[in-house]
């Protein structure tokens, strides 16, 4: 036992100890509280941005994005739609990040897109998607994320919250192209006109490529192809397929494929 008057000579000290033993457990109280009411998802209400109106997220042009990319902060919580390529999405990312190339289009290869983002989320959201997925995603920018690369240096690039997420594949340009009439030459050339419709969210060139077949749709009967300029988004041009010759009557012509590119 302490001499006698040693609590009394010491009280202030006593007092100063159960006071600090106190303090330690409200904050002990309080750290348990605020990791339970994150519900293990780091303190982001990622169900109040899910229940948030659709119409609150804005579609981004390329300009408007290239700004977020540049300054992730100074664009913090903005609400955007945009599309994006999983590019890394396994054990090195963790069940609720992932690495992306993003647009402001939907994209038809995966060259369109460089790996740029960071993407953060919940499992539960995020478990049925994969790597090499092109998705739409609303989202809320995070700020800026600093990461390490795999050969050893640092990386910052914006973080985004997903409110939503779907798997949208990639573009199928083919509705890009719409055939019109068919114009019989002089001397058996054939000219198909074509309407073109940039659905990218920036200039783009288009090469196109025609299949005509047989009426009942046995046979190949030749081919034609064609080429724009750079057609601005939503733009329409018209242009003319050439290549197909003495088309027998009632030929069908199809769109077999379409590429597009910027330059």
């Amino acid at each position: 036992m302490p001499p006698r008057g040693w609590f009394r000579r010491h009280l202030a000290l006593v007092i100063v100890g159960v006071c600090a033993l106190a303090l330690m457990f409200v904050v002990m109280l309080v750290g348990v509280v605020a990791l339970l009411a994150s519900d293990g998802t780091g303190g982001h209400d990622y169900e109040a941005l899910a229940n948030t109106d659709p119409s609150k997220f804005t579609v981004v042009d390329a300009a408007a994005w290239s700004a977020i990319q540049k300054d992730p902060d100074a664009a913090e919580g903005k609400r955007v739609v945009i599309f994006a390529n999983i590019m890394q999405f396994d054990t090195a990312t963790g069940s609720d990040t992932f690495m992306a190339g993003v647009g402001t289009y939907q994209p038809t290869e995966e060259y369109e897109f460089e790996m740029d983002t960071m993407f953060r989320g919940t499992p539960d959201a995020l478990a049925k998607f994969k790597q090499d997925d092109v998705v739409r995603i609303y989202g809320q920018v995070a700020g800026a994320q600093e990461y390490d690369t795999l050969i050893g240096g640092r990386n910052t690039v914006p973080l985004i919250d997903i409110a939503k997420i779907e798997n949208v594949g990639f573009a199928d340009l083919k509705g890009d192209v719409k055939v019109g009439k068919v114009i019989r030459g002089e001397y058996g050339e054939i000219t198909v006109e074509l309407t073109v419709t940039n659905s990218a969210a920036k200039a783009m060139s288009y090469n196109i490529e025609l299949s005509a077949k047989s009426s009942n749709g046995s046979k190949s009967v030749g081919r034609a192809y064609a080429s724009t300029p750079k057609i601005e988004p939503g733009a329409t041009l018209k242009v003319d397929a050439d290549g197909f010759y003495d088309l027998p009557d009632g030929a069908k012509i199809q769109v077999d494929k379409v590429d597009r590119y910027e330059g």
